[in-house]
């Protein structure tokens, strides 16, 4: 359901579609535009803009707006509402991720949970380890950690060893 605010002829052109998100009931409506903009109408009518605020999330800046008292995620209520193939659990990224004020449509994309789990998963940030005898490959791991089980050590070992961090080793294990 597409609904227009009464908006003024500059902020028409540069706010695109506009669609209706909350109902309060005290009255208001929350509605937000394609390009992130958060608007409320009171129950007289008259109508301002929502200012958000950016809020530290899991290492990241994420842009976010209070509506009745409750904080929501801007980028996760723009998809929610104009992305098609936006499904709930599904994970939204900015495209340009320096500003996270930028939260309109062309600036998000959508990542399904499996794929998103595979780039940020243990095993995206694990290197694959080799164990050498006499300076031959015998066999090799996928992380360090599955190297300390095969090799019967602790999987710090196995770090600091490929990192030289001994004189004498007590395996030869080298990343690869």
């Amino acid at each position: 359901m597409i609904t227009y605010l009464m908006l003024d002829k500059d902020e028409k052109e540069n706010s695109g579609k506009v669609k209706f998100f909350k109902k309060t009931d005290t009255g208001k409506k929350y509605y937000v535009s394609e390009n992130g903009k958060f608007y409320v109408v009171s129950k007289s009518g008259k109508r301002r803009e929502l200012k958000g605020f950016i809020k530290k999330c899991h290492k990241q800046n994420v842009f976010c707006v209070k509506m009745q008292k409750k904080e929501y995620v801007c980028k996760n209520v723009v998809a929610s509402l104009f992305i098609k193939k936006y499904r709930a659990g599904d994970t939204v990224k900015l495209r340009n991720g320096k500003d996270p004020k930028n939260v309109g449509v062309a600036n998000l994309m959508v990542i399904d949970k499996a794929t998103y789990a595979k780039t940020t998963g243990p095993m995206s940030r694990s290197r694959r380890v080799g164990f050498y005898e006499n300076g031959k490959l015998i066999s090799t791991y996928r992380s360090a950690r599955e190297a300390g089980i095969k090799l019967y050590c602790s999987y710090q070992t196995v770090i600091d060893c490929c990192n030289e961090k001994y004189k004498t080793k007590l395996i030869d294990v080298r990343w690869i």
